[in-house]
């Protein structure tokens, strides 16, 4: 016999990934959620001779990835046409930025797991807060933030006791206009799985497999934080995409956070390395080298600096970022290696304490991986920084043999890249504004035109200028709108 404190206390034990304990919570917890979303939708499909669409609203993967979820399974348990409305994670109006990491790290994950050929719905809501919790232009601006997961439509919860919408606040009238520009979008027939770029790992297994951290409280512990990287890259303006089975890919780039890697063992692993371009930060790293795998990014051991209250770290870059000589930033509680002598380093940045001492590498290029030595963090968009923009963008140059990314240098400029439609989405999760755009694109996409979408849903040529992979083009983006470009053939 096993009490409940005692499962629990199993299913948290420091410093224990895989358990039977782990796994009979897990699975039942699947179970039960698959066999509940089959009884509801038969219940349904009884009564309305299969023409009603239930339909699931997701939240933050992560809190998901507690229960185990399998997602086709609730979904098409649901309903014979899978339908999702996927969370946009705020209820009141916040900062661009912190609206953008999150967007990343939410809506475009979950549109990740789910089958793709869900009907994709994005949730607008304000819980409880009334209308007036987010401007009308705000408001605007989160639905048409939704292009990049490619949205059939969108769902709004506009809460407020039943009082109805006032008029003054112009929330129709802001949405209306966006009518005849997203249809143009969605009129490209663009597929959400021909997304590409930095390969960002999710594992369903993550669940069974990390070990509990303190980040959290009760089950939280065992949240995943393998997505890190899609909000990270994506503000320093480079694309990315996630992915689910990394099998047979070869010649990419991967970029690894959390504890994505306790999911496999060392001969998958190194496979991987060998294979591919890498990007770790601080928590894979450690994990890397907590399997006896340091090696492979050239590294003998590390650990976490763990600074008294007060005292001060920062992280000094080696060359100049964008003309700045001797740029610097915070760098408390940052990752310390040691790294093997013969390893092949590029030293991007260094760590110092108050006293000016060198505790040791920053950033580092060891072989084919890039090493950042910091921790994960789920809300805090602290990590959105010229310096590490400037740094990404170097290890992006210096690595051969992988297929690049797109990249925008424009600050918090995210872009999404269809590669088979040839199509860049640029949202501009900032309120400044750009009347060029300079992108980096990869040197095999042949074009000889580009056009953009213009609000009114019609298309117009704008003039760019290319030197091999870097791109200039003369087009708009406002602040917090989006951009739709298309590189063409003659």
């Amino acid at each position: 016999e096993v009490t409940r404190e005692k499962f629990v206390a199993e299913i948290l034990k420091e410093g224990q990934g895989k358990s039977i304990y782990r796994d009979a919570y897990a699975q039942v917890a699947r179970e039960t959620m698959v066999e509940l979303a089959q009884v509801v939708g038969e219940r349904v499909r009884e009564v309305s001779s299969g023409k009603t669409v239930v339909g699931l609203m997701s939240s933050h993967p992560e809190e998901h990835a507690i229960e185990y979820r399998d997602w086709n399974g609730i979904l098409y348990g649901l309903s014979d046409v899978p339908a999702d409305r996927l969370n946009l994670p705020t209820y009141s109006q916040i900062s661009p930025m912190s609206y953008g990491w999150l967007f990343n790290k939410v809506v475009t994950q979950v549109r990740a797991r789910i089958p793709n050929e869900t009907w994709i719905l994005p949730e607008l809501e304000n819980s409880e807060h009334g209308p007036q919790s987010k401007s009308a232009k705000n408001t605007a601006f989160m639905i048409e933030s939704t292009l990049p997961v490619i949205p059939h439509g969108c769902t709004l919860n506009m809460y407020d006791y039943g009082n109805g919408i006032i008029p003054q606040w112009r929330l129709g009238e802001e949405c209306q206009k966006l009518k005849p520009y997203m249809q143009a979008f969605m009129d490209l027939n663009i597929d959400f799985q021909d997304m590409d770029g930095v390969y960002i790992p999710f594992n369903d297994e993550s669940i069974k497999t990390l070990h509990p951290t303190n980040y959290f409280n009760a089950l939280d512990h065992l949240k995943p934080d393998d997505a890190f990287f899609s909000a990270y890259l994506s503000s320093l303006g480079v694309a990315y995409k996630y992915v689910g089975n990394f099998d047979k890919v070869k010649g990419k780039i991967i970029a690894i956070s959390g504890q994505w890697l306790r999911n496999f063992d060392a001969t998958y692993i190194r496979r991987l390395f060998r294979n591919n371009a890498i990007i770790l930060n601080a928590d894979s790293l450690d994990v890397l080298v907590e399997m006896g795998l340091g090696n492979l990014a050239g590294v003998e051991s590390c650990a976490f600096d763990i600074p008294r209250d007060g005292d001060v770290r920062y992280e000094l870059a080696v060359d100049d970022v964008y003309g700045i000589p001797g740029y610097r930033k915070n760098a408390r509680k940052a990752l310390l290696v040691q790294y093997k002598e013969k390893a092949k380093l590029r030293v991007y940045s260094k760590l110092y304490n108050a006293y000016h001492q060198e505790m040791g590498y920053g950033t580092v290029k060891s072989g084919n991986v890039l090493i950042i030595p910091h921790k994960g963090e789920y809300r805090v968009q602290r990590h959105i920084d010229i310096m590490q923009q400037s740094i990404m963008f170097r290890f992006l140059k210096d690595i051969t043999d992988v297929v690049k990314p797109v990249q925008v240098q424009e600050y918090c400029v995210s872009p999404y890249y269809y590669a088979n439609a040839k199509t860049l989405v640029l949202v501009n999760f900032c309120d400044d504004e750009w009347y060029k755009l300079n992108l980096t694109i990869p040197e095999d996409l042949c074009f000889s035109s580009v056009r953009y979408l213009k609000r009114n849903g019609q298309w117009a040529d704008c003039k760019f200028t290319r030197q091999g992979e870097n791109v200039q083009v003369n087009a708009h983006l406002g602040g917090t709108k989006t951009l739709v470009l298309q590189f063409l053939e003659s």
